[in-house]
Order: structure tokens, then sequence, then C-alpha cells
């Protein structure tokens, strides 16, 4: 009898303290409908701002600078064996080369995925993907050092800022990976992961050389 009481009492307070673990600061969402939420923003925003930034390639209202330099550099890379040639900035460098103006090493990131569906929508995608997912580490930082709704709130801020669209529907540009890379920065130094933290900062250059002054 004292043992089914003591399992009985135990059995209440697990629960209780599972509940609690659940439950962030403000006591409305548990962490994990937070999340859930979270995921839901950024597929939206991707969907969203992909579908927007190709109707508007399709519309024309897309520019040589700068989706025509990527988008020809990308395929002379997958398709002549040259160094991300385009003859926009060939009055500039001889070679043709992007490389000759920007040094931007991440750009060799995108080649399995543009050599599967080689056209300038996929750039588009790519982009708007990119954007989206920096939300996350953002996230994650808010959680950190507040709590789930908080990170929740930055995250959504992040989101729906115009500065963000402005990135997005500005045709291309390896400038869109700098969030990702720098939220994932200091999330990794905020949780003294140093590893993680080095590598992605280590990256920050390879998006452009201007980064590192």
């Amino acid at each position: 009898m004292i043992n089914s009481e003591k399992n009985k009492t135990s059995n209440k307070k697990g629960k209780k303290s599972q509940f609690n673990k659940d439950k962030n600061v403000c006591g409305v969402f548990t962490s994990d409908r937070v999340r859930t939420t979270l995921m839901i923003c950024v597929v939206t925003y991707t969907l969203v701002l992909s579908g927007y930034s190709v109707w508007k390639h399709s519309t024309f209202n897309t520019y040589a600078w700068d989706l025509g330099i990527f988008s020809q550099g990308m395929w002379t890379t997958v398709n002549d064996a040259e160094v991300f040639f385009n003859t926009c900035e060939q009055r500039y460098v001889e070679s043709g080369s992007f490389f000759g103006v920007h040094f931007s090493p991440i750009l060799y990131a995108l080649i399995p995925l543009y050599w599967v569906l080689q056209r300038p929508e996929t750039l588009l995608v790519i982009q708007s993907a990119v954007l989206g997912i920096a939300a996350i580490p953002l996230y994650l930082m808010g959680e950190e050092l507040l709590n789930a709704e908080a990170g929740l709130l930055f995250s959504a801020s992040y989101l729906l800022n115009p500065a963000t669209h402005g990135i997005n529907c500005y045709d291309f540009h390896v400038q869109s990976f700098l969030p990702l890379l720098l939220f994932t920065s200091i999330h990794f130094y905020n949780k003294k992961r140093w590893g993680p933290c080095i590598a992605a900062t280590l990256l920050i250059p390879f998006v452009e050389e201007h980064t590192t002054y």
C-alpha cells in the first residue's frame, strides 16, 4: 500500500516535471510547438519569396547585373570548364571571370544543385532558402539567451524585415549567405562550441572579400 502511494506520487512529480520542462518561460507554448511554428515560418518564407523571385524573372524584371552574371558564370563553370566566366565583366577583367572582380569561393558549393537544374531560377530558389534557413540559428540564440517565444519573435522579425526581402528580391547575390553564417557563428560562440563556431567564421570570407575588412 505504501509502495503504491509512493509510485503514484512519483508519477505525478514526473509528469509535472516533464510539463514544466516542455513549457517556456511565458508558459504559453511548449518548446515543440514553438519550433514547429518556426519551421512553418521558414518554409512559408522560402516558398513565397521563391515564387515571387521566379515570377519576377519570368516577367523580365531581372537584370544582367547581377543575375545574368551569376547565371552565366555558373553555366560556364558547369559546362565549359571555365571559372565563373561571364561576358558582362570582360571590360573589367580580361579573363571574364567573376573571381577577377570578387573572391567568392562559396559559389562552388552551389555547383551540384545548379548542375541538376541549370536555370537562373535555381539560383533564385537557393537564395530564398538560404535566407529563410538563417532564421533557425537566430531562433536558437534567442531561445538560449531568453526563451523559446523570444527566439520565435526574433526569427519572425528577421523573416518579416523589409531589408531581408530587399536582399531576396533584387536578383541573386552571394551576400545572401552572410546572415546564415553570421548567425551560426554567433550561436555556437554563445554555446562555447568552438569547432562549429570557427568553421562558420572561416566560411564568412569565402562569401566575398569585403567581409575581411
